[in-house]
């Protein structure tokens, strides 16, 4: 009976270390990749190659449409980005992207107005903020 008790002790205490390397495992896995990501996300952000050209607030306030101007490196041309940021809660999307933009001619190529609360311009195409979003990829 005693040797019986003995193998399943060596039994559990097998287990339970092999459990408790996974867990450090995991633990330490998921430490590293938190850092990874806060590093490469710091270099992201400082490398950015956004440049906000405008910030235009809604007459009521409730929106800003902020247009960015996006250097996408040497093999392809630039593009023009508007994100629409709801000011209660920060949360933004894109509600337009143009392409190709020259830097050199920026305030020619970007024309934003406010119509409305919820009706905006941006480059003679007018958008409603609440349905439409313009893409040149889809609306060209």
């Amino acid at each position: 009976m005693k040797a019986k008790i003995k193998k399943n002790y060596k039994r559990s205490s097998v287990g339970i270390l092999i459990i408790g390397i996974i867990v450090v495992i995991l633990i330490t896995g998921t430490i590293i990749y938190k850092i990874s990501y806060n590093i490469l996300s710091f270099i992201n952000n400082f490398f950015s190659k956004e440049v906000l050209v405008e910030e235009i607030v809604s007459p009521n306030d409730e929106h800003t449409l902020k247009a960015y101007y996006i250097n996408n490196g040497a093999i392809t041309g630039d593009s023009l980005e508007v994100k629409l940021v709801n000011n209660k809660t920060n949360k933004a999307r894109n509600i337009y992207v143009d392409y190709p933009v020259y830097y050199t001619d920026l305030e020619e190529q970007i024309k934003i107005r406010w119509i409305d609360n919820e009706i905006i311009e941006i480059n003679g195409i007018k958008l409603n903020i609440n349905e439409d979003n313009y893409d040149w990829r889809k609306n060209r």
